[in-house]
């Protein structure tokens, strides 16, 4: 990893995610999620400062989350069928 990458780990149980909605998460994370430890990670060098690297995760998760929440509910509206 170079010096300016930032990483972040977490477990998903951690999240307070419905069933549906761990499942939608981890989906859309794919090999970023382990499944021996039920961990995520998450890295970023896209930018030179570590800060900025951190704050674009935050910033990922955040919207994985938001798009978690929203295709979940779409799903319970019977508006989205990709979700089984």
């Amino acid at each position: 990893m170079c010096p300016s990458a930032s990483l972040i780990q977490f477990h998903v149980k951690d999240l307070e995610l419905t069933p549906n909605q761990s499942k939608i998460f981890i989906e859309m994370l794919g090999s970023r999620y382990n499944v021996g430890n039920q961990e995520a990670k998450l890295t970023s060098s896209r930018f030179p400062n570590r800060v900025e690297n951190k704050r674009y995760l935050v910033y990922l998760l955040e919207n994985l989350l938001l798009e978690t929440r929203r295709i979940c509910a779409l799903a319970e509206a019977g508006e989205y069928e990709e979700v089984k």
